[in-house]
């Protein structure tokens, strides 16, 4: 199949675009809702990392919904709470260490952990490589 023309892109409508790249819609759709609801939690609590005050009752409260019915709507992803904030942590490391403003003992407290090597275990865990390792490659 050829490129796709991305202005010719923009005008094609959801049902085309999905038999096009050969995709079963219901799983896009889970999968892009899923997507924005991750960005959505990274952007609104971010802040909130600091000093790991983030919990799934504050999460849930936030979001006006229970705690129960949010752990469900992550099973349903196939993840829980605990994996969410690992995965928004690692996304917002990621991010920080490209932008490459911040000391690492700054960015590993702004993500909430107690410590330097607390952050480096789960970066490498994360990627296999040290965030200094990573911010040389950027």
């Amino acid at each position: 199949m050829g490129a796709i023309n991305v202005t010719r892109t923009n005008t094609l409508n959801a049902e085309k675009f999905i038999k096009l790249v050969k995709v079963d819609s219901k799983a896009l759709v889970t999968t892009c809702c899923f997507l924005v609801f991750f960005l959505s939690l990274s952007r609104r609590f971010a802040d909130q990392l600091f000093g790991g005050r983030v919990t799934i009752k504050k999460v849930a409260a936030d979001l006006g919904s229970s705690e129960p019915t949010l752990s469900r709507r992550l099973a349903e992803q196939g993840s829980n709470f605990d994996q969410l904030i690992d995965d928004i942590r690692k996304y917002l490391a990621m991010r920080y260490l490209d932008q490459g403003k911040l000391k690492l003992q700054e960015l590993a407290l702004l993500l909430g952990f107690s410590t330097h090597a607390s952050f480096t275990s789960a970066f490498k865990r994360w990627t296999g490589k040290t965030p200094s390792e990573t911010r040389s490659l950027s």
